[in-house]
């Protein structure tokens, strides 16, 4: 062998023998760095075991309480598989929800008693047990009958409805459920909202409601009471027996004040009531034809003015402490509110005095008067203190915007609007907002009524933009307590973008606890190019939409987008619950979307019936019908739900049968009877 191959042959081991050593190297690093503290290799790290959980909770959990949130401890905290998972022993005793939170069951047929509540983590499990108590029902009570009681003695008669109301005590009785019944059903029938109205005969009767189980059973001794009633023939005398008189102990010269009349009991028959007074040069009375109220109006100064309201052989009395003379007719007192004592004084200071507070120490009568302007923004308080503002007329506004104020930023609150008129039939500003209270509202509105309200708009160009409520033309604030009654709202032009709403045109805020009755809203045909909406509490609901336990009642005629609670609804916009609609819907477009569209879930209703709405909008299909039924709540019926379909009972004065209908599938809905469900 040469001397050149034996050296390329002990090369080419010398490399191997080098790459052999490295792989070694690496094999070994490898091997240390599995098995090592400090490697970073593939092999999973290992399982930390659950060793114990440990429980805190309540060992008492009394019915009808809010959830009590149990927690459960896994040991050692870093355990690899810590999730808990929580199950009750008894689910008609009690239950626990993901995330601990136990409660006493509301299955059908539950009842206290004792069960475990288990925590289970890492195959490791613990229990703790919890006892569920019933809070005792302590007293029922029967309100809403005094006002037709006389000596001990309920009277009333055949026509006559008496509404009456029932509250268990403690309120976090266990015992929640209400059972109404007659002694006489040919006397009195009772309905499960605590309605009294006669059967077919006169006489007495005895009215009964219990606090019940879910099988009707009373919760104990405590759990029931009653009251005798007495139905008498038609031409029973029920006499007077004590009047009362709300009015107003200091009054401006020029001013003016309404006095009411408060009989007892309410149902008596001879209840025409005269009006007097003992100073003849100090105060004139003119008394409402309609409501029988006593119109004052102070002529002079004088002190202890006494005004007297008679009816049948009973009479009352108010005393009139102080009538003054008030320079410029408002004065400011020592808070730095103008106290307003007559219309001259309103004149003066209201409209002049920017972002201050009001106060009306009287009545404001426009009769006779038009305004040509709504006001500037109004960003003050202006307290009614209880005091009505009559034939309030608005007739132009520089700005566009009409109403008592043009821009609310302010408060209004505490007073009514009796037959105020806005008549606009010349309208020439490109957008245009319109309202009784405000143009728009951004403040606040609270218990505002208004009484027999006229808004008329005309156009004289084309291609406006109009949107008009009874109360206000658009809201981004809140509306509360605030009442219609009886208003018509009217479009006389159709070649414009048109807005109406029974309380809103447009609401971008709160409206709470409102109601628009017996209001006629008419939005008429328009060209293909223009679209319309129309709602009995707002035309549309806009982003941020809040409304809750809200009426509305009446007709509603409209080209388009029309609905019982709203037109249209901006998709996700609004929150809606435990709100109402009554009336009729006349669909006048060729393309009529009525009821329901853009997530608008309103409910329509024929003369006959009641439909109950408490939705949150959402996005559904459009559908095109006269009239469209449609309410969605998962199937579930809740107090705020009942307690809205009372209070329109209470609020139309007459009978109505209630339906709640919920989507049960795809294009299906179930149609069930309200109140047998509820009660």
């Amino acid at each position: 062998m040469s001397a050149k191959k034996i050296q390329l042959k002990f090369f080419l081991i010398f490399v191997l023998s080098i790459m052999l050593c490295l792989f070694l190297s690496s094999c070994s690093g490898s091997s240390s760095s599995s098995g090592g503290s400090s490697g970073g290799g593939d092999t999973p790290p290992a399982v930390i075991p659950v060793q114990e959980i440990k429980i805190t909770g309540s060992a008492e959990i009394m019915r009808g309480q809010e959830p009590v949130q149990f927690v459960a401890e896994v040991i050692p905290s870093d355990a690899t598989f810590n999730e808990v998972t929580w199950k009750s022993s008894d689910e008609w005793v009690a239950v626990v929800d993901e995330t601990g939170k136990v409660s006493a069951s509301d299955k059908p047929g539950a009842y206290p008693g004792t069960a475990e509540i288990t925590a289970t983590a890492g195959g490791v499990s613990a229990s703790y047990e919890v006892t569920v108590k019933e809070v005792p029902v302590e007293q029922v009570k029967i309100t809403g009958y005094e006002n037709v009681t006389v000596n001990g003695k309920t009277t009333l008669g055949i026509h006559d409805i008496l509404q009456l109301q029932a509250s268990i005590l403690p309120a976090d009785a266990s015992c929640q459920d209400i059972l109404w019944t007659s002694s006489n059903m040919e006397v009195a029938l009772v309905d499960a909202n605590g309605r009294v109205k006669n059967g077919n005969q006169t006489g007495p009767v005895t009215i009964t409601v219990a606090a019940v189980d879910k099988s009707n059973q009373p919760c104990g001794e405590k759990a029931s009471v009653s009251i005798d009633v007495e139905f008498v023939p038609n031409g029973t005398e029920i006499p007077v027996s004590e009047i009362k008189i709300k009015g107003y102990d200091e009054m401006g010269v020029e001013g003016q004040v309404t006095f009411k009349a408060e009989f007892f009991p309410a149902n008596a028959t001879d209840n025409k009531v005269t009006w007097s007074s003992n100073n003849d040069t100090a105060v004139s009375i003119e008394q409402d034809s309609i409501t029988g109220d006593a119109i004052i109006t102070a002529l002079a100064e004088a002190e202890n003015v006494i005004i007297t309201a008679a009816a049948g052989d009973k009479t009352a009395e108010y005393t009139i402490k102080t009538i003054r003379k008030v320079l410029h007719g408002y004065e400011e007192d020592e808070n730095g509110v103008y106290l307003i004592y007559n219309r001259q004084g309103f004149s003066n200071c209201f409209y002049d005095i920017e972002n201050k507070s009001f106060k009306l120490m009287t009545d404001i009568d426009f009769r006779g008067v038009e305004r040509k302007d709504a006001g500037e923004i109004f960003d003050g308080t202006f307290d009614g203190n209880g005091h009505v503002i009559r034939e309030y007329k608005v007739v132009d506004s520089p700005s566009g915007r009409y109403g008592f104020v043009s821009v609310l930023g302010g408060t209004i609150m505490n007073v009514t609007f009796d037959t105020p008129v806005i008549r606009l039939l010349g309208i020439t500003h490109r957008e245009t907002y319109t309202g009784v209270v405000a143009g728009k509202n951004n403040g606040t509105i609270k218990n505002v009524s208004i009484n027999n309200a006229a808004v008329e708009l005309g156009q004289v160009y084309a291609d406006l933009f109009a949107s008009a409520g009874l109360i206000t033309g658009q809201s981004t604030g809140l509306i509360d307590n605030c009442t219609v009654d009886t208003g018509s709202l009217v479009i006389k032009f159709a070649t414009s973008k048109t807005v109406l709403g029974g309380i809103a045109g447009i609401n971008k805020g709160k409206i709470i606890s409102s109601a628009a009755n017996n209001i006629n809203l008419t939005n008429p045909a328009k060209s293909v190019d223009y679209i319309t909406a129309t709602g009995g509490i707002a035309g549309v609901f806009s982003s941020g939409s809040y409304v809750k336990g809200s009426y509305a009642a009446g007709q509603i005629t409209a080209d388009d987008y029309a609905g019982g609670i709203a037109g249209v609804v901006e998709q996700g916009a609004a929150d809606v619950s435990a709100s109402i609609f009554v009336g009729l819907i006349n669909s006048t477009g060729a393309n009529t979307n009525t009821g329901l569209d853009y997530g608008s879930y309103t409910s329509i209703t024929n003369e006959e019936e009641v439909y109950v709405k408490s939705v949150p909008a959402e996005s559904t299909p459009k559908i095109k019908s006269p009239v469209t039924k449609i309410i969605r709540n998962n199937g579930q019926i809740n107090d705020s739900l009942a307690e809205a379909a009372r209070d329109m009972n209470k609020l139309l004065k007459k009978d109505a049968d209630i339906h709640y209908l919920f989507k049960a599938g795809e294009n299906e809905y179930e149609d069930i009877e309200l109140m047998p469900k509820l009660n």
